[in-house]
């Protein structure tokens, strides 16, 4: 992705899951993608929600099942954002209907947990691309 009069940055991304476990994979994760750049992690979609607005990330990673606000409702809340993020939803709950409601929400992409390492690439490189669009 270029930005910044045309210089390649990385994408700076907001991790949120409840689980401090998932989070340190994840991270761990993601230091294989030198295109990327992790700037937060979030236990909840309220802190979600608060370090999206303080860190203006390019792209949220939301967990749906989160203590108080689930990865749902925070995701209404930030596309209703004037600089809304991207919002990867990256859930253990992939059935149709969570689908659906996360698209409904304004997910731009959807990802369920045990199928990262086969799409995230794919995920990634819609991303530097500039382009949105709910996967599976």
């Amino acid at each position: 992705m270029t930005r910044d009069g045309g210089r390649a940055l990385p994408l700076r991304l907001l991790l949120a899951d409840d689980s401090a476990g998932f989070l340190a994979a994840l991270c761990a994760y993601l230091l294989d993608y030198p295109q990327v750049a992790v700037v937060g992690t979030a236990a909840s979609g309220e802190q979600a929600i608060a370090l999206s607005e303080r860190l203006a990330p390019d792209v949220v990673v939301m967990d749906l099942a989160m203590p108080g606000i689930g990865g749902i409702e925070a995701t209404r809340d930030l596309k209703t954002r004037a600089r809304a993020p991207t919002v990867l939803v990256l859930t253990l709950d992939a059935r149709e209907s969570m689908r659906r409601a996360a698209l409904e929400a304004g997910a731009d992409f959807f990802v369920a947990k045990d199928r990262l390492h086969e799409d995230f690439p794919a995920v990634l490189a819609q991303l530097e691309n500039g382009k949105n669009g709910v996967r599976s």
